[in-house]
Formats: structure tokens, C-alpha cells, sequence
């Protein structure tokens, strides 16, 4: 039996070593993490529990429809391993959907053959349930999805962004119709944003509302159903059309093919920034959003002062580390928090030179050479004694 032999041999023979890896990211809100609380019992054909029986959650694990689509993708392409990366998060905003993001491009040195992103539901949603803290204004989802779509074309081949799915039947139809007029502003804003930085736009809103109508034509049924679980979250049925919305968005433009025939690309952590301009940027960034905490949190802002007296705290705290590392002092130590503590040094260094206008790469090159003259004299004058 030929055939049967072919199916096990390879069942069992370990992946060739030129098989293609496509690594895909995906960030987003609680549709695209969809957590189902999971048993193994529940999955073995052969030995269902009996109706009835009580079972215990072993793990939540994502499914819903970023799981179908990376079944669908293995199922098409067996000989490409898809290695998916869902870092989505239930109840994350555009703001959260930022830092991590950030997190996983920045610090973690994340890279993608293909990225996903999806947000905004939930900027909508906290306004209309009066959690007005946790709300994001245009202007600020305007900022938070462009600086998302920035980090992830750096890291990325190709950049997706998905449009919001409307909401369902989750309140009376006047606010419904509210909350999906404000929402569907919020993906206009998504879809320029991602115009403007060359990514990729999927819109399942018309797939979504024309579906809702026809599986609920008929008497009696005023509100859309069927799509949603919760009038937010999405059903089995509407994680199916999701899904093959997907599926229909990367054949029409051949997202996968692309990806194969582009040169192989190395999943390693990108370069950190090693220049100085670079380095200074980045504290730059930092910078500034202390300034917003600072602002939020006491209602101003550190003063070129206090930045002084900070700088002073870290080196104190640098000073008990590596007295820790040398054994001289009863404390915590390693080389984790060693390079935690001379990172915010050379933090505060950067800061106070741009807030005192000082060329620090000028500086330091000027200050190198007095060094340098001043050592080398010094060493002549020993050389003759």
C-alpha cells in the first residue's frame, strides 16, 4: 500500500530543512484574542465525558477567528510552517494596543512577514459605557493607530489593518445605531492612517451588515443576531465570515505567494539603536510621556533641577548594585538590574544634554581628544623619568 506507507513516512519524518517559516503578528482586542476555556477531555472523540459530568478548565487558549485562519493557511500551504503570534488583548484600547506593540517591536525586537493589527472597539464602547477614563478621543486614536502602524512597517513585510466589526444587538437600537456610526468614524480614521503609511486595508463592515440582514429577515426580528455571541464578541458564525473574509482578502492579493517568493527573512530582533541620534530619540520618547504622567499624576512637569537630583538618585542606586555584585553590600544584585540602572544613567545623561542644549556627540569627541592629549603626556613624562 503505497499510499499508506507515503502518509506515514511522512507523519513521521521530521520537516526538511529548507521549509519556508512565515511568521504572522497579530494586535488587537478581545475578537482577535477570543479566549475559550479549554479541557482535554472535551477534544477526544473516543472518550467524551458523559453529559453531566463536571470537568476543570485546564487552560484558556485563543481560537475564534485568527485560529480558523492560521488552520486554513497550514491546510492550503502544508509545506510552510506559520508560526502566528497573537499578543491580542481583551478590553485593550488603541492606547494599550500601542504599548504593546511597542513591547513586542522595541524591547522584545519582534519581526513579522505579516502583521495584523485591529482597534478602536473598544476607544467606542468605554464611552458609551461611561467609563470615560478608559475612553480615547479621535485625536488620540488618530496619534495611537498611527505610531502602531509606524513600529509595525518597521518590523513588518507587509502591514494589515482590519477594520472594526460593527456592533451587534448589545442595547436598544437608537444606541446601537450610536455607537456603530461613531465606530465606523473610527475605521475611516484607521483606513487613512493606514493609507498614509502603505499598509494594507481589510474592511469586513459591509460583509457584516449585509449578513445580519438576511439572517434575521423575517417577522419579529428587529435587531441583528446571529454574528455575535454578545452583540461585541463574535459567534462561531461570525468568526466563520471574519474568517473568510481573510481568506478572500490575502487571495485576491496574493499576500502569501508574495511572502514566499520575497527572500527569506531573518526572525531575529532588529538592531537596537546604536547611534547616538538614535539613542537620543528614543530617550526623547520616553521623555515625553513622563511629562504626560507627571502632568496627569501632579499637574506639571519635572524641572531641569529635579531631572539633576534623579539623574543623582540613579547613580545612588548603580552604586549599591555593583557594591551588590562585588559582595560588598546585603542587597539585590545581577547583571539584569546592572543594566537596567546604567541604562537610566545614560538616560538621564541624554536628557539633560538636549534640555541644556548641549551637543553631546561634539562634546564627547571634544572631550575624548583632551583626554586622550592630556593621558598620552602624561604617559611620555613617566616613560622619561
Amino acid at each position: 500500500m503505497p499510499l499508506v506507507k507515503e502518509l506515514i513516512s511522512g507523519a513521521s519524518g521530521s520537516a526538511s530543512g529548507n521549509q519556508r517559516t512565515l511568521r504572522v503578528g497579530w494586535f488587537g482586542s478581545s475578537i482577535m484574542e477570543h479566549l475559550e476555556a479549554c479541557n482535554s477531555q472535551l477534544v477526544n472523540q473516543s472518550g467524551l465525558p458523559p453529559i453531566g459530568t463536571p470537568v476543570t478548565v485546564e487552560s484558556w487558549q485563543r481560537r475564534g477567528y485568527v485560529h480558523r485562519v492560521h488552520l486554513s493557511l497550514q491546510a492550503s500551504w502544508p509545506h510552510v510552517a506559520f508560526e502566528f503570534d497573537n499578543r491580542a488583548r481583551g478590553g485593550a484600547t488603541s492606547r494599550d494596543i500601542e504599548q504593546i506593540v511597542c513591547r513586542a517591536t522595541e524591547t522584545e525586537g519582534a519581526g513579522y512577514d505579516l502583521a495584523f493589527v485591529s482597534c478602536g472597539i473598544n476607544d467606542v464602547w468605554r464611552r458609551f459605557q461611561g467609563r470615560e477614563a478608559e475612553t480615547v478621543n479621535a485625536t488620540d486614536f488618530t496619534a495611537h493607530y498611527t505610531a502602531i502602524l509606524r513600529r509595525l512597517a518597521a518590523c513588518s513585510r507587509i502591514v494589515v489593518c482590519v477594520l472594526e466589526t460593527p456592533f451587534g444587538p448589545i442595547a436598544d437600537r437608537a444606541t446601537v445605531e450610536a455607537m456603530n456610526h461613531e465606530l465606523n468614524r473610527f475605521n475611516c480614521i484607521a483606513a487613512c492612517a493606514a493609507e498614509a503609511a502603505g499598509a494594507l486595508v481589510l474592511d469586513p463592515w459591509q460583509p457584516f451588515v449585509t449578513a445580519s440582514q438576511q439572517l434575521t429577515a423575517g417577522p419579529g426580528n428587529d435587531l441583528p443576531a446571529g454574528l455575535w455571541s454578545d452583540g461585541v464578541h463574535l459567534s462561531d458564525l461570525g468568526d466563520t465570515l471574519l474568517l473568510h473574509q481573510v481568506e478572500k482578502f490575502l487571495a485576491d492579493h496574493r499576500t502569501i505567494e508574495q511572502l514566499l517568493t520575497a527572500p527569506h527573512l531573518e526572525h531575529e530582533a532588529p538592531q537596537a539603536a546604536t547611534d547616538l541620534p538614535q539613542l537620543l530619540q528614543r530617550a526623547l520618547e520616553i521623555h515625553a510621556l513622563y511629562d504626560d504622567l507627571n502632568q496627569a499624576k501632579r499637574g506639571r512637569v519635572w524641572s531641569r533641577e529635579e531631572f539633576v537630583l534623579g539623574f543623582v538618585g540613579d547613580v545612588g542606586d548603580l552604586a549599591k548594585i555593583v557594591m551588590a555584585q562585588e559582595g560588598a553590600r546585603d542587597a539585590q544584585g545581577g547583571q539584569a538590574l546592572l543594566e537596567h540602572e546604567l541604562a537610566d544613567c545614560l538616560w538621564s545623561v541624554l536628557i539633560l544634554a538636549h534640555l541644556y542644549e548641549v551637543d553631546l556627540a561634539s562634546a564627547m569627541a571634544q572631550t575624548m581628544d583632551q583626554l586622550e592629549k592630556s593621558i598620552r603626556s602624561q604617559l611620555d613624562r613617566t616613560s622619561h623619568d
